[in-house]
């Protein structure tokens, strides 16, 4: 009986994907879900709407406040602190009460948190296991040094990365593993070394209050930009992770947040760092393979990078976003942070592929001839 049904299912699949009853099939497909599904998705949306402005008039659902325990301490560890959002976010965190652990690729940065008596900074490589390992012992041994008060680790913020912009044809395969080594296997190093914390806390019903947060981007829901493919990849690859990561640390009552905001003013996105970044890239190709492209190309990509001046939204809300994620006893799984991710991006993504692309369009020297 079972191999029956097992062979009217892929029959009915084969049927599926025959011209022209797959396009017949996924049009009325669609049409009952556009006619359909949107009113009563549009309904669910008014009342969570509801539910969310009364959350918020009773209390927004209460918030980790460190300041109300006078027999606990809650730790927070922070990547990419040298600038940015990770540095932006460290006081904001130790006026909550939390102590912070501040990771710097250097140590020249450590002068950044030096009066702040939460904050303490620690030499972090992401890209580099040892390092990672040694950031994990610090933690564990500040959890477990003598202290009147129990000690919890509450949060593992994931913010460290890099913008490594271009065309595939243009960017060698180092910038993709640049990228990907710092952007996803970076957050993937920390996650992986700190786990045992949060199953450890979760196991013995020490603490079930613990989060992850990791930084992902816009670029890692919609393709295209002046960002560049390594980058975008790089993104693509956090979504797809966190997402699966918060499926697995339901058990261990660990939720896990990701962040997706479109471009903020920090010192990866000005503009003239944009510039230089492109150039680099455009002049470390050959001369046929510039040839191939034309100026126009480079042209398109230097203007692209100039909207940065005009929609470049203040970082305080990135940071913000990192607070509600460390602090909300309830956070949301994803935050949309800037005007245009929120009601923009998330518009395009739904619709079919190649009717959102907003990517940098310019048609190659080479097509023109």
């Amino acid at each position: 009986m079972a191999s029956m049904v097992i062979g009217l299912i892929n029959c009915i699949n084969d049927v599926l994907h025959v011209e022209p009853i797959s396009i017949l099939v996924d049009t009325l497909f669609w049409l009952l879900v556009i006619l359909i599904g949107y009113p009563l998705a549009a309904v669910v949306y008014l009342f969570r709407m509801i539910f969310q402005v009364l959350g918020w008039c009773l209390g927004g659902g209460g918030k980790v406040d460190p300041h109300s325990f006078e027999d606990k301490e809650f730790t927070v560890f922070v990547t990419g602190c040298d600038t940015g959002f990770g540095r932006e976010a460290v006081p904001v965190l130790t006026a909550r009460g939390f102590t912070v652990f501040c990771g710097c690729l250097h140590k020249s940065s450590f002068q950044y948190f030096e009066d702040d008596s939460l904050a303490i900074p620690v030499q972090l490589d992401v890209t580099s296991d040892k390092s990672v390992a040694e950031a994990y012992k610090v933690v564990v041994a500040w959890l477990g040094a003598g202290s009147k008060k129990q000690r919890h680790f509450h949060a593992l913020v994931n913010n460290a990365g890099i913008v490594r912009t271009g065309l595939v044809d243009w960017v060698k395969m180092s910038d993709f593993q640049a990228a990907m080594n710092v952007n996803f296997y970076g957050v993937l190093r920390c996650v992986k070394e700190f786990m045992p914390l949060f199953k450890k806390q979760a196991a013995e019903g020490t603490y079930s209050g613990a989060r992850i947060v990791n930084m992902s981007s816009i670029m890692g829901m919609f393709p295209g930009g002046i960002c560049g493919t390594p980058y975008v990849a790089s993104k693509y690859a956090v979504d797809s992770m966190t997402e699966n990561l918060r499926l697995e640390m339901m058990p261990y009552g660990v939720r896990v947040v990701c962040i997706n905001p479109s471009i903020h003013n920090t010192t990866l996105t000005r503009p003239d760092t944009m510039d230089e970044s492109i150039c680099q890239v455009w002049n470390a190709m050959s001369p046929s393979l510039r040839e191939d492209y034309g100026k126009s190309c480079l042209q398109a990509f230097l203007d692209g990078s100039k909207v940065v001046e005009y929609i470049g939204w203040d970082y305080k809300h990135v940071v913000r976003a990192i607070e509600n994620g460390v602090v909300d006893n309830y956070p949301t799984s994803r935050e949309l942070v800037g005007m245009d991710a929120k009601y923009v991006f998330s518009l395009l993504r739904m619709l079919p592929a190649g009717f959102g692309v907003l990517g940098v369009k310019v048609k190659p020297a080479c097509m023109q001839r």
